[in-house]
């Protein structure tokens, strides 16, 4: 009788075991990984975040331009695509600067008006090279000392999620508008 009173006790025991517990928290902890990285490129912040860096890189390269350059094309900046990454190069009198990662995962097309918008592409063939003229502050369309006025009016670092951010360039005079689509 006191054999049946036991295996009574232990049927009605109630409760997950040790190794029931470790193998869910371990599922919910990829699940939450998962999540987290898909939050992410929901939202767009690599675009974002690759935009606000291009946007202010472009600005100081005007100031290094408009301070430092002898000559037009004296320096300038090359943005490029190396695999999933997005690279930017400032170039001082032919002599490249360390490459600096503005952002991964993402695309760059830029374009105007009197130009079909183009994707970023590497640095040999599908780079975009910008430039700003020593006197003026006005965009160049290459480093070439006898450059003319660029034609590029607009970059957008773009996610897989449709989230666009535009950077708006104003040829004439330089100016550079941060701004999101």
């Amino acid at each position: 009788m006191a054999d049946a009173n036991r295996s009574d006790k232990r049927s009605v025991q109630k409760g997950f075991s040790l190794v029931e517990l470790i193998v869910a928290v371990a599922i919910l902890s990829v699940l939450l990984g998962l999540m987290a990285n898909n939050i992410d490129a929901l939202n767009g912040y690599r675009a974002r975040k690759c935009k606000n860096l291009l946007a202010n890189s472009i600005s100081e390269l005007k100031v290094k331009t408009l301070s430092k350059a002898v000559n037009n094309g004296d320096i300038y900046m090359v943005v490029y695509k190396d695999g999933k990454k997005i690279y930017r190069k400032t170039y001082v009198n032919g002599t490249p600067e360390d490459a600096v990662e503005i952002g991964a995962r993402i695309g760059i097309r830029y374009g105007g008006n009197s130009i079909t918008t183009t994707e970023i592409g590497d640095e040999a063939t599908g780079a975009l090279t910008i430039c700003f003229n020593r006197s003026t502050g006005a965009m160049l369309s290459s480093p070439s000392p006898t450059a003319g006025l660029s034609q590029v009016e607009y970059i957008e670092c773009y996610s897989s999620a449709n989230k666009v951010y535009q950077i708006q360039l104003i040829p004439a005079t330089g100016k550079v508008i941060n701004r999101t689509r």
